[in-house]
């Protein structure tokens, strides 16, 4: 069972489907019952796959509302049991960080959020404190009491959460493959929207707004552009009240440096990959962020700050940056405007990141804890 509720972004929940549908051709005999939000990307792409007629899926609202923090306790801990012991399912895999509480079943979690297990709090409002404080007691109570499989994407984490458990594997992903590409149709007509940011260095920053995510960066970044004159567009995919909220009292000042293309299907994004010079991608929570993952397939440049888990995953073809030192990032601008070569080849083992594989990394690991 998989509970893609809460779960962390579209993305990996389509590769995740993505991987089910191969995993049956090959094991027919194996019963998948699966929770999924109302996200009609989502939805639609297991019908696409032919899912609804292949496994038990169960449609669960997405809650865009305050109390949407509730909404995951609920669903997590208390619907995830109950439709455990109703399917009489063997095991449960969470993509939310958590094991589930009141269920004895076996659970694998993937977990990604490097703050629960470093002595940090990274929200600055009171209430994001003593929400992040609950989750992160939250956090140990399930680690403690259910003593779950844990997979991580990177060996740092996977180091950083060893001093708790030793339950733990490396399970790294990629985009999906059937999503991550760019048909002629949507390639023109992104190409056909960048034209007018012809001979400007084209920044991108693919990802929902979030205090971890550091966006309060562009705003200083588009100020340092404005006052020094520099040829430089910065594309954000936020909703407008997040764009206008960010750019706050500099919005007319800012807005021709800062442009927002507002929401982006997946289906599109590697279009729009396609057609800028540089990812910019300042998140300090982010365990294998796919705007990372999408630089590297597509060979772009991607500025992220100077942390471990980055270095770990670009190696010496990062551009990296002090998160402490605002400078820091216009130093490595500066030495991109500089460079004449675009592409850069990561070298990315392609075909160990399969989702099919990674289902049955999770399989496997269900049945050689029977043993």
């Amino acid at each position: 069972m998989i509970s893609l509720f809460q779960g962390g972004p579209k993305t990996v929940a389509l590769g995740y489907l993505e991987g089910i549908s191969e995993f049956i051709k090959e094991n027919k005999e194996v019963e998948f019952t699966i929770i999924i939000p109302t996200v009609d990307e989502i939805i639609n792409k297991a019908k696409k796959l032919d899912l609804y007629n292949k496994c038990n899926i169960i449609t669960v609202e997405y809650p865009n509302v305050e109390l949407r923090f509730t909404y995951k306790l609920f669903y997590d801990h208390i619907y995830t049991p109950w439709i455990s012991h109703k399917y009489k399912i063997d095991y449960i895999f969470m993509t939310a960080n958590f094991a589930s509480l009141f269920t004895r079943k076996k659970q694998i979690v993937l977990f990604h959020n490097l703050h629960y297990i470093e002595n940090i709090n990274p929200f600055e409002s009171l209430k994001q404190k003593l929400k992040f404080i609950l989750e992160k007691k939250l956090f140990f109570l399930t680690l403690k009491s259910k003593d779950p499989i844990y997979l991580v994407q990177t060996k740092f984490i996977k180091d950083k959460l060893s001093k708790h458990t030793k339950k733990i594997f490396l399970h790294r992903m990629i985009p999906p493959d059937n999503e991550f590409r760019c048909d002629e149709k949507n390639y023109k007509k992104v190409s056909e929207e960048f034209l007018k940011y012809a001979g400007y260095l084209k920044m991108f920053l693919p990802a929902k707004f979030h205090p971890n995510k550091n966006f309060w960066i562009i705003s200083e970044l588009a100020k340092y552009i404005k006052e020094n004159n520099l040829s430089i567009k910065i594309f954000l995919t936020l909703k407008e009240n997040e764009y206008k909220h960010l750019l706050n009292d500099h919005l007319e000042r800012l807005k021709d440096t800062v442009v927002n293309l507002g929401e982006i299907s997946y289906h599109e994004i590697r279009c729009y990959y396609e057609n800028i010079d540089i990812v910019i991608f300042p998140s300090s929570s982010e365990s294998y962020g796919f705007p990372i993952i999408e630089s590297i397939l597509t060979g772009k440049k991607i500025i992220v700050p100077d942390m471990p888990i980055y270095k770990e995953l670009l190696k010496d073809k990062g551009y990296y940056f002090n998160l402490r030192n605002i400078a820091s990032l216009f130093e490595t601008i500066q030495k991109i405007i500089l460079e004449r070569d675009n592409k850069i080849n990561y070298n990315l083992d392609y075909e160990n990141c399969k989702w099919k594989n990674k289902i049955y990394e999770i399989v496997n690991l269900f049945k050689s804890g029977e043993k």
